[in-house]
């Protein structure tokens, strides 16, 4: 129920919003914040190359090239220079560094998988994927976890705390709360 007047100018396209965080470039110093729980945070004195926003986190590359991200009120460095790709969805960040599938949590960068994923999907902080052998599997606060028993899966929808897939006899299979259902 409250107006908080972030900077002055009308330029839109230098601030994103995510899910409860705003990052905005002053308009007239070009000084990177982020609105975070009602609170501004001078995140960096220039302006960042690129940034995306996602539910509590901004990711971001500095005019100098190195890779970032705030989350809870503090920068974090993640490394000296740009990843090859990056993404935020909702309050996970993934990113490709010489061809490995990696993400930030928890203060550290993981390795998810050796090579990015064919398809991938995330829900909240969990990252699902098809490995390598088309096996799916979950990846969450440094977890893996083993979804289907068989290789080959196709495809698969992730949900809040679920996920689908058809095995390959046909059967329609639900991953909840760490087991396993069919459907016929």
């Amino acid at each position: 129920g409250q107006v908080t007047r972030l900077c002055a100018g009308d330029d839109t396209s230098r601030s994103v919003p995510g899910g409860d965080v705003v990052a905005y470039m002053d308009q007239y110093d070009d000084t990177f914040h982020v609105f975070d729980k009602g609170q501004v945070f001078d995140v960096d004195p220039f302006a960042p190359a690129n940034f995306k926003v996602g539910d509590g986190l901004v990711a971001y590359v500095t005019s100098n090239g190195a890779f970032r991200c705030f989350k809870d009120g503090r920068v974090w460095d993640i490394a000296d220079f740009a990843p090859d790709q990056y993404w935020v969805r909702d309050s996970a960040l993934l990113f490709t560094e010489q061809g490995r599938f990696k993400t930030f949590a928890n203060g550290a960068v993981e390795t998810v998988q050796s090579v990015v994923p064919d398809h991938w999907e995330v829900s909240g902080n969990t990252i699902a994927y098809l490995d390598l052998n088309g096996v799916l599997m979950l990846y969450r606060n440094g977890e893996r976890t083993k979804v289907s028993t068989e290789a080959g899966v196709k495809s698969f929808n992730l949900y809040p705390g679920a996920v689908s897939y058809v095995s390959n006899s046909g059967t329609g299979k639900v991953w909840w709360r760490g087991r396993l259902y069919e459907h016929y």
